[in-house]
């Protein structure tokens, strides 16, 4: 199953939807635009003590969940999206207790 993320590019959801193969792993989908609504987010992230809907619904929640010595990197490398039309990245997240 492939999503079409722009005219020239497609993504393979087989990737994105493995999560028994890395329980630790949440790949999420935002829309671009200056907001970045996010639009997917694995199911891992149930492994964090989160619903699929509070992430969804909150445009900064990713953002508050990263661990703070990881946020501002996180925001350096953001510069990714526009150059490379994506952002690929590992970092530590808090889970819901913190």
């Amino acid at each position: 199953m492939k999503l079409r993320l722009n005219n020239d590019r497609d993504v393979d959801l087989s990737l994105i939807l493995d999560s028994k193969s890395f329980p630790s792993f949440i790949t999420y989908i935002c829309r671009g635009g200056g907001k970045w609504s996010p639009i997917y987010v694995s199911k891992n992230i149930l492994n964090f003590g989160f619903t699929r809907e509070e992430f969804l619904e909150k445009t900064d929640f990713w953002i508050n969940h990263i661990h703070p010595d990881d946020q501002q990197k996180f925001l350096d490398e953001l510069s990714d999206v526009f150059e490379k039309g994506f952002h690929t990245r590992e970092y530590r997240v808090l889970d819901k207790n913190g």
